[in-house]
């Protein structure tokens, strides 16, 4: 871990160096060339964030060795660099980091689901992580960019179904069209977590070939298609008003994904009326003599809005549905009960709630209402939503008598320009427990120096 930070925090003082050494008349290189060199080292950015981060749960059930209340504690650092274009290329890396500080109760026992460095989140062997590593070219005189290698979700475009935090393969970028943004990638590995954050997505599996999706994890001897496709475009069908964004999705032997999210708004001096909505479906291609009972499924969600402004502050409030289809989800059977989204990388479930309405906001039939509000003053920024799901499939399939209500509240504060603040406040009430009780409290929340 030190010596992650250690190469990190030298490798913009390396390039500087070695730059300076090929502009000098003594080198081996043309001025033309050290020139190009000692532009790309002046203008890489680095970027990345130091801290920590805690979480404190007060659960409704006891674990398996009679706790119920836990705590931890992490430090963290995440690094991200790009050098300036190099005949027209740019290459950049990344990596996030994480240290134990403490766990107490439940997050600390011999609960293998509770043994919160050793497994669910941290594995032991991935408190360091590279996230990124990739070479970039944009095409001169065009708004179009090749990208190869490892980057983040948003270097390469995620669409609103499609799942990952972290993508390794070839994407591009066309950008040449007004208003008109066309990306597409080929990705064959992938990684759904690599994160510090006080919500536990954490550093768990790696990187996830595509030829070992969920359910060809547990099928010896098949493999899924080794590459997932995506097209999507980024359209702003109407300026400040409309937008637009439709893609699809396909990887051979998992299916294909269609989808789209729209937004549209309106102002009028300081208010501002608007409404976003999504579509995705699902068209599973699961070998049948491996999974005969998965489905083709959809869901959508709709939340209209309002958001009033000022020079000082800002107020947003809005209400929304999440609806997923009654159908069975890819490699899912009836007789484990149909009734979970496998991590996939071309299809995922968008509950807007923190903690999925204690999974019954990610299950089939699941329908999932939503009302939430926002304000921001000065450096403060608070959200809040609650959220209640009910109709959803139980764990073992055989009833819709899943319910659950939440409320998250996000309290952030920069309290210097570098500085942030984050507080975090869920209170997640499990209305069936017969399939286990996931209620809980907890209040999380991590401090950054940003850079």
């Amino acid at each position: 871990m030190t010596s992650t930070i250690r190469f990190w925090i030298m490798l913009p003082a390396f390039v500087t160096i070695a730059s300076t050494a090929f502009a000098s008349p003594s080198t081996l290189l043309p001025s033309n060339i050290s020139d190009v060199i000692e532009k790309g080292a002046e203008q890489t950015s680095l970027k990345g964030a130091i801290g920590m981060a805690w979480r404190i749960e007060d659960r409704e059930a006891r674990d398996s060795v009679g706790e119920d209340k836990a705590s931890a504690g992490w430090s963290f650092v995440e690094i991200g660099l790009e050098t300036g274009s190099m005949w027209n290329i740019q290459i950049g890396a990344g990596a996030v980091g994480v240290q134990k500080l403490w766990t107490s109760g439940a997050f600390d026992n011999d609960d293998p689901d509770d043994e919160l460095f050793d497994t669910d989140v941290w594995l032991e062997n991935h408190d360091a992580y590279w996230t990124e590593g990739y070479v970039k070219y944009s095409v001169p005189s065009k708004s179009t960019s090749f990208l190869l290698g490892r980057a983040d979700d948003k270097k390469f475009g995620k669409p609103v179904s499609g799942d990952g935090d972290f993508y390794q393969g070839l994407g591009i970028t066309v950008d040449t069209i007004p208003h008109v943004k066309i990306r597409a990638h080929a990705v064959n590995e992938w990684t759904n977590n690599a994160s510090w954050s006080w919500d536990f997505d954490g550093i768990q599996d790696g990187w996830t070939n595509l030829t070992d999706e969920s359910g060809y994890a547990s099928a010896p001897g098949e493999d899924a298609g080794r590459v997932a496709y995506t097209l999507m475009v980024e359209s702003e069908i109407v300026e400040d008003a409309l937008w637009f964004n439709p893609y699809v999705q396909h990887q051979d032997d998992v299916g294909t994904g269609y989808g789209t999210s729209l937004r549209i708004q309106k102002t009028f001096d300081s208010v501002t009326l608007g409404m976003k909505a999504s579509y995705a479906y699902f068209d599973e291609k699961t070998p049948n003599d491996l999974w005969p009972d998965d489905e083709n499924m959809d869901q959508y969600k709709l939340n209209p809005y309002a958001n009033f402004e000022t020079k000082d502050w800002r107020f947003e409030a809005g209400f929304g549905y999440y609806r997923i289809s009654n159908d069975i989800a890819p490699f899912n059977s009836k007789a484990e009960g149909g009734d979970d989204f496998e991590d996939l990388f071309i299809w995922d479930e968008f509950d807007p709630m923190e903690e999925d309405l204690a999974k019954y906001g990610e299950h089939p039939n699941n329908e999932t209402w939503f009302v939430h509000a926002g304000a921001d003053w000065g450096p403060f920024s608070l959200e809040a939503i609650y959220g209640w799901c009910n109709h959803a499939v139980i764990e073992n399939g055989s009833s819709h008598d899943g319910e659950a209500t939440e409320l998250d509240v996000y309290l952030t504060a920069a309290i210097t320009e570098s500085i942030v603040a984050e507080l975090v406040f869920v209170s997640l009430d499990d209305d069936y427990e017969a399939d286990g009780d996931r209620s809980r409290n907890y209040f999380a929340g991590s401090i950054a120096y940003e850079f």
